[in-house]
């Protein structure tokens, strides 16, 4: 609207009226937009979760919390909003009215790297001249590049962690424990219905207890294992292969050893809780466990440390389903794998959540900046037009330089996408899996990118048939 402005200002108004007016675009709207979307998305995305969640804990009421974070991020949305309104509209009305009432000058490209090589002259007329559009328009480019990436990095990071979802059920079930039945005794068992169980179901003693660990001026709340050698149960390291824990020292588990920065060697303290006497010991292995955190050990270093093993559950393969004194509940491999897969259902929802806002991040940024690309270039096309460049060539002009961005900026997105799963996988305590994601979901990933992508420029490729050559080369003249 700069003709618009150079009208007003030329016939005497100020320049505030203008720069009220215009910040109000970017003000209003990102107000309305970020007052719903805190009110829809506090009333609707938590109660996707609390179905999966009310199977494992109770709580007396299940409504939304709300958090002054909400508040923040909605005023940085709207601050960032005027400012990029401000810079909009600033360079203009700094201009003189004689100045503003003409056309903007296209801007003057001056020689890059790349034509100054001899790979410039076999290139075809339409790499060049993207090329060189790129390099006229650098900041509408990158801020498509960085929609782009962002809308990749979400992909990546919501497929990836479904194939983590997938990965720790089948490394806790399938490669760690292969037991048929889990048998969770009662508190008040006493020695000889144990040994009765165990010579029935010819199974595995197994004790966990609550621990606290203090290391590098580091406490918190882990879990002790102690269980006899047995092919029921392989410990694992961090890349599922089996290892053998050792006789007389202590095992950490991956994530606890990344919690609290140890290493084989390193000291620590842990005590049980309730007891405040606390065990010093070194750190013999490092073992990996996707659900279960903490210190394991066997029975016979157990012994050694004076520590009483009274175990909390026996392991068997046999399919044991009643009929047992002392057993308070009875667990068979396929209610433990269930249990998994509605736990992930949580991590899948939100995965959802993730893919559709990824789209509609590449829609909302490719086709805004499309329509502005397109104002820019309008009168290029009408020129090409009128020198008889057909119209399936310029869409393929216009089609190619988008294109060539999604590419660019998916190839940054994957390793970006990378260190988000290595982020999110830190801010747990109690899951562990190693950061990666299959060929399959960079190569899904790219799909929906490049499909998004294509589709906006088709729809922006469509409008130049709508060009008017008379009424975009009289701009050009005036």
């Amino acid at each position: 609207q700069r003709t618009q402005i150079g009208t007003l200002k030329a016939i005497g108004f100020e320049d505030r009226p203008f720069i009220l007016h215009y910040l109000s675009y970017g003000f209003y709207l990102t107000l309305i937009g970020s007052v719903l979307g805190i009110i829809i998305g506090h009333k609707t995305i938590p109660y996707i979760f609390v179905d999966t969640m009310k199977s494992y804990y109770t709580l007396p009421c299940w409504d939304p919390g709300f958090s002054i974070n909400f508040i923040i991020v909605a005023l940085l949305i709207v601050l960032g909003s005027v400012l990029c309104s401000y810079f909009a509209v600033a360079s203009i009305i700094r201009e003189p009215p004689s100045a503003t009432l003409k056309a903007k000058p296209p801007k003057v490209s001056k020689m890059g790297f790349i034509e100054n090589t001899r790979i410039w002259g076999k290139m075809g007329f339409n790499l060049r001249w993207n090329i060189r559009d790129v390099n006229r328009n650098k900041l509408r480019s990158l801020i498509a590049l960085i929609g782009v990436i962002g809308c990749t990095v979400l992909l990546i990071s919501a497929f990836g962690m479904h194939d983590g979802v997938n990965d720790l059920k089948t490394w806790k079930y399938d490669d760690i424990n292969h037991y048929e039945t889990q048998l969770v005794l009662q508190d008040n068992i006493s020695q000889s219905q144990i040994d009765s169980i165990i010579d029935e179901v010819n199974g595995t003693q197994v004790m966990t207890k609550t621990i606290q660990i203090k290391a590098n001026g580091i406490e918190k709340m882990q879990v002790l294992t102690v269980h006899e050698k047995s092919s029921l149960i392989t410990p694992t390291d961090k890349n599922r292969h089996e290892i053998t824990l050792p006789k007389d020292g202590i095992s950490i588990s991956e994530k606890t050893a990344e919690i609290y920065g140890l290493k084989v060697g390193d000291k620590i303290e842990w005590h049980f809780y309730g007891n405040e006497t606390w065990i010093n010991s070194t750190v013999e292995d490092i073992y990996g466990d996707p659900s279960v955190q903490g210190i394991t050990i066997t029975k016979e270093c157990a012994e050694k440390n004076n520590i009483s093993f009274k175990p909390t559950e026996i392991v068997t393969a046999k399919n044991v389903t009643g009929g047992l004194d002392g057993v308070g509940s009875y667990n068979s491999h396929k209610d433990l794998t269930n249990r998994w897969d509605k736990l992930s259902q949580t991590a899948n929802l939100l995965i959802i959540i993730l893919v559709i806002f990824a789209v509609i991040l590449a829609l909302v940024v490719l086709y805004s900046l499309g329509l502005l690309g397109f104002t820019e270039v309008e009168r290029d096309m009408a020129t090409l037009k009128v020198l008889g460049f057909q119209l399936s060539d310029l869409r393929k002009l216009f089609i190619t330089q988008y294109l060539g961005i999604s590419i660019v900026g998916f190839i940054i997105g994957v390793p970006t996408g990378y260190y988000v799963l290595e982020a999110i996988r830190s801010n747990t305590d109690k899951l562990y899996y190693p950061t990666n994601y299959s060929l399959t979901t960079i190569a899904i990933s790219f799909v929906i990118t490049i499909i998004v992508s294509a589709i906006v420029n088709l729809l922006l490729a469509n409008q130049l048939k709508n060009i008017d050559m008379v009424e975009a080369l009289k701009k050009e003249r005036e």
